[in-house]
Parts: structure tokens; sequence; C-alpha cells
């Protein structure tokens, strides 16, 4: 009788050749792409810097950095670099700002590439620190550094989607503190992200509402409060403001 091991090319010595072989094709060829990827595209990554530098310094060519960055194939090839993928950071914000009618938007205040890098590296820390109480006052430290910088509303929802590990929980807590320090509209736009993560939350909606009040928009506080799930009588009081 024939042995079947010795003579059958499927056998496990020989597929295990085989699929070693395979393998060292596929890391050769991983390799010799990223090589190539190294000499066409990683080599470059200076010169572009140099010239989103040059675009940010003369204050008046944003768009050429948002068209260049959006271009399909520049994402192709460089969204998966780290430095480029915390730029593309900045284009989003910067975007969301222009789309929101920011006037000094984050191009505006760093002229850099990597002075808009530092800056949302600090920012983001300065959340992580907030968000997991890593040092004593760490909230107004966050509150502080807010102030100084004059981040925008959109730059914190942008950091909010992006870092925060508790977006829910961090939104709350932010909201919480633009309002110790009257700064009624950030709240106010932390509240309603708030509403977007998890629609129709009574003290969430509460909020808003009353912040309306504040400013007699009485019908738009009066259709914040329809939105609630579950009301109580933490509403009840608001729902009166609203009739009066």
């Amino acid at each position: 009788m024939m042995n079947d091991n010795k003579n059958n090319i499927f056998s496990n010595e020989s597929a295990g050749v085989w699929i070693n072989s395979e393998t060292q094709n596929k890391v050769e060829e991983k390799e010799r792409k990223y090589k190539q990827w190294i000499v066409n595209y990683r080599n470059k990554i200076p010169m572009i810097i140099k010239q989103v530098d040059e675009w940010l310094k003369r204050q008046e060519d944003f768009e050429n950095i948002v068209e260049m960055f959006m271009d399909e194939s520049f994402k192709k090839n460089y969204s998966n670099v780290n430095e480029m993928l915390a730029f593309y950071r900045a284009i989003n914000i910067y975007m969301q700002e222009i789309g929101n009618g920011v006037k000094d938007t984050i191009f505006h205040k760093y002229d850099s590439f990597y002075k808009n890098i530092e800056y949302l590296t600090e920012l983001k820390l300065q959340m992580w620190r907030a968000e997991f109480n890593i040092i004593p006052h760490a909230q107004d430290y966050l509150y502080n550094y807010i102030e100084e910088t004059n981040t925008s509303i959109q730059t914190l929802l942008c950091m909010l989607c992006s870092v925060s590990m508790n977006s829910y929980e961090v939104t709350i807590n932010l909201a919480n503190l633009f309002l110790k320090h009257e700064k009624k509209v950030y709240a106010f736009e932390m509240f309603k992200y708030a509403n977007e993560i998890k629609p129709g939350e009574e003290i969430v909606l509460c909020c808003m509402a009353r912040l309306c009040l504040d400013i007699q928009l009485k019908e738009v506080a009066r259709d914040y409060l329809k939105q609630i799930l579950h009301p109580t009588k933490i509403s009840e009081t608001l729902r009166t403001l609203c009739e009066a």
C-alpha cells in the first residue's frame, strides 16, 4: 500500500513549506511597496509642510490647504502618517469654523503646521486631565487654557468626538464648567451636543430650555421640553414659565 503521507504533495510538511513561501513573498512585496512609498511620498512631506507654512503665514490661502489635503489621491497616500493625521484634525476644525461663521479660525491663530498640531495636542492633554482628574483643579486648568487660546466651540466639539473616552459625561462637565463662568453660549452648545449623544435626557433638555428662557426664547424652550422622554416634576416649573 502506498504511503499517503510520503507521496501526497499536500502533506502537512509540503503545505507548511508552501505557506511559508507564500507568506515570505507577501512580506517582501509589502516591504517593496513601503520602500517605494518612502521614495514617492514620505520624502516629500517636508516640502508639503513648508508649503502649508507659507500659506498659513500669508493668512489668505487657507483654501489651498483644504484643497490639497482633501484631494483623494493625497488622502490615500498621507492620511495614515502621524503628523498628517494630526493636521487633518486642524483642517476639519477650520472647515467647521468657516461653516459656522467664525472669523478668528484656528488657521488665523496658528500660522504654522506644527503650531496647529502643538495647540491641539495640548488641548487634548488638558481634556484628558480633566476627564480623569489626573491633577488637582484639572477642570480649572482646562477652562483657563480654553480662554487663553480663545478655543472655539467647533474645536471643542471636534475634540470631544475624537479624543474623549466618555463623550457624554465630559460634555456635561464642560457645559457645567461654562455655566459656572457665565459662558452661556458655550454651555448651551455643550448641552446640545450631549443631547445628540443621548437624546431625551430631562436634566440636559431642562438646562437648554432654561438658557433659552434667559433670552426670552419661550417657543424654543417649549420645543426642548417636549423632547423629554420621561418628564418628572423637574421640568414642571420650566413648563409653567414657558406658558407665562
